[in-house]
Order: structure tokens, then sequence, then C-alpha cells
């Protein structure tokens, strides 16, 4: 019986904050479900050979740094989003710093940071039924065959048209929450920064249904 080989590896795309589409991250994905710099910075730290981990996420950093002066995101790297952070995985002797750690103990329990899922709600079922209302049988002679055939072709149509198939709530559009986050971040700053620094481990205590952990593969 052949056994599954994990085969770790540098993926060059997480390191130039490339999606899987090769497309380039914006700053709307920064509180995405899906495609996010949080979830790169796990690929990336899960995948790469332990060997070359510091060099190549100092690439990532620096990469990065160059995407946020572009396109001005005023939030701390090493926070977990559900602190408003940007997520990046601590590793080595990158984490959150002190500061960090004693906004974060002010303002947990008193914000909801919520990760944007894009605001997809499928409306399939929706879309399928007002296809077949625009079905008459008696238009057809083949009947079944014709109304399923009606029916399959009207709802790929309806759903090629990405605008229908996603129920846009622009309250909560990633760009939003962004803005939100670094107005919060921004003011708490301002009251604690002449106070004791904290060190509050913000990663160990992350109530995540999905938590971070970072596999490696033992030196040879």
């Amino acid at each position: 019986m052949k056994r599954f080989v994990r085969i770790y590896h540098v993926n060059w795309g997480l390191i130039l904050l490339k999606k899987r589409s090769g497309l380039g991250i914006n700053m709307e994905d920064t509180f995405s479900k899906f495609s996010n710099l949080s979830s790169f910075s796990r690929d990336l730290l899960e995948s790469i050979p332990v060997k070359q981990a510091d060099e190549y996420y100092r690439f990532f950093l620096r990469n990065y740094q160059a995407f946020s002066d572009v396109i001005s995101i005023r939030l701390p790297w090493f926070v977990p989003r559900i602190y408003g952070g940007v997520g990046i995985v601590p590793f080595g002797q990158y984490g959150p710093s002190p500061l960090d750690k004693t906004v974060v103990e002010m303002i947990r329990g008193k914000f909801n940071f919520r990760v944007n899922d894009k605001d997809v709600v499928w409306k399939f079922e929706e879309l399928f039924q007002t296809a077949v209302e625009n079905v008459t049988l008696e238009e057809s002679p083949l009947e079944n065959n014709a109304y399923r055939d009606f029916c399959q072709l009207e709802f790929i149509k309806a759903v090629c048209d990405i605008s229908t198939v996603f129920n846009s709530r622009p309250g909560y559009s990633g760009l939003r929450l962004l803005r939100r986050a670094e107005k919060i971040w921004k003011c708490t700053m301002h009251h604690v920064k002449h106070l004791t620094k904290s060190d509050f481990n913000m990663w160990a205590s992350l109530e995540d249904p999905s938590p971070v952990v970072v596999v490696r593969q033992p030196e040879t």
C-alpha cells in the first residue's frame, strides 16, 4: 500500500501576494473569508522547507510592506483579524509589538471585527423558480424535455450574471470593514500608548474554529 508523501515547496504565488487566479490581492481582501493575507501567511509557513522559512518569510513580509504602503493599510500586521489586525501569522522574530498587545487587551470583547465572506448569499433556488415561472408548456411540443432544457438554460444564464448570484450588502463591504478597523485601532492607540506595555498572547487565546497550526518537518 502506497503512502502519501508531503512535498514541501516554495509557493511564489503566495510570496508575491497572488491569488489562485493569478490576480493580485487588494485592500478589500484584508477581511475576506477566503483569499486573504492571513491565509497566505499560514499556507506559506505550512508548505515551505524549514531551512528556507526565515528567508522566504522575509520576502513575503517585504512584499506586504510594499503592498500596504501603496494602498495605505494602517493596521497591525501580526494581530488576528478577529481583533482588527491583518492577521499575518507570527514567525521567528516577527510578531505583534507590546503596544499591539496592549491595544488588543483594551478592545477585545468591546468590538466585533466581522470577517467578511464577500457577502455571498447564494440564490439558486430563487433563480430556478424565476426561470420556471417564465415557461409555458403549451409552447413546446416536446413538453417536459423542452421545459427542462429551457429551465436549465435560463438558470445557467442567470448564474453567469454574478450580480444576480451574489446578494450585495454595501454596509458590510471589505473596504468598509477595513476602514472601521483602522479607525478603532487609531483611537485606541491614542489612549494606551503611554500605558505599561502588555505581554498578552493574542494568538494563544484566539477563539477560532480553525486555529493557527504551523506544521514543521524535522531537520535532516
